[in-house]
């Protein structure tokens, strides 16, 4: 995104004069402190950090923070129904809309290129928030929630899809998260920098892959396998759960990064990726785009 900084200085005759007679006890006030703290006495305030926006999920909506302004921001996704929610969130290329992004998921039809999938949140339960941090670009974007429901039904054929504005004007310079993880998203398969740790990380995801992807954690119970959970997401995650849904991140366009922040436990999880192929249509954890690895 580009930023524009435009700063006009003048300087009367008479200030410049005033500044040349600062007197030698301030010039070495000015000096000490810099001898002291290796920074100028004026130096600039700290980075206060990446915006944050919070949007509430429930049977089946989101209630956004608006108008959002566009920067590098951390979405926080508050599922506060019966039922887990996630939250696609796409940039919609310029003259298109949400009734345009509606007909498209409503075919069979692969993802268009005008619909840039910039992250979000990932799955979360009941009662739990999740978090995304990425760049938003001024523009027309739109809130999608796939997750079933318990009969197996979208949660965009229930109307969970709405539109949200993200506003045009410069953008406050916020630097980027600090990552302690790297996860790199590809056709079909997920690498970690290292092996997760318990604890809290900050993850950066990048996605150098030719197509959409996404990578949603799943922490499984004891004793539960990667088998059933592939029969419970084949089932459209009916029945018992071998698990619950851990944060994750949703779909990233190719060459874009986005972070998460999540809480790893001990124990056996699962990331996985349900974008469409753009060669076939099945969900890219039929060609492999699912595994299981564990957190000590």
């Amino acid at each position: 995104m580009r930023r524009i900084w435009i700063v006009t200085v003048l300087l009367s005759f008479t200030l410049a004069a005033g500044c040349r007679q600062r007197s030698a006890g301030e010039d070495r006030s000015a000096a000490d402190t810099t001898a002291q703290t290796g920074a100028p006495a004026a130096e600039a305030a700290a980075d206060p950090g990446p915006q944050v926006v919070t949007v509430v999920a429930t049977e089946y909506a989101f209630a956004p923070q608006e108008p959002i302004p566009a920067g590098v921001t951390q979405v926080r996704l508050e599922d506060r129904g019966r039922q887990p929610h996630h939250m696609e969130l796409y940039r919609l290329a310029d003259g298109k809309t949400v009734a345009d992004l509606r007909a498209e998921l409503e075919s069979p039809r692969p993802m268009p290129g005008w619909v840039i999938g910039v992250g979000g949140p990932g799955a979360v339960g009941p009662g739990e928030t999740v978090d995304a941090t990425m760049l938003l670009e001024p523009g027309s974007y739109a809130y999608v929630c796939y997750a079933p429901d318990s009969a197996g039904v979208p949660h965009l054929k229930r109307g969970m899809l709405q539109a949200v504005e993200i506003a045009s004007g410069p953008a406050r310079a916020t630097a980027e998260p600090a990552a302690d993880l790297t996860l790199t998203l590809g056709e079909y398969g997920f690498t970690f920098s290292e092996p997760p740790t318990a604890g809290r990380h900050t993850i950066r995801v990048e996605n150098p892959g030719a197509q959409m992807h996404q990578a949603f954690l799943y922490r499984l119970d004891p004793g539960r396998t990667l088998d059933e959970f592939v029969r419970w997401t084949d089932a459209g995650e009916t029945g018992p759960a071998p698990g619950r849904w851990a944060s994750g991140l949703s779909a990233l366009s190719p060459g874009l990064h986005a972070y998460f922040t999540t809480t790893f436990e001990p124990g056996e999880y699962v990331v996985i990726c349900y974008v469409g192929d753009t060669a076939d249509g099945r969900p890219h954890y039929l060609h492999g785009m699912v595994q299981q690895f564990t957190v000590r």
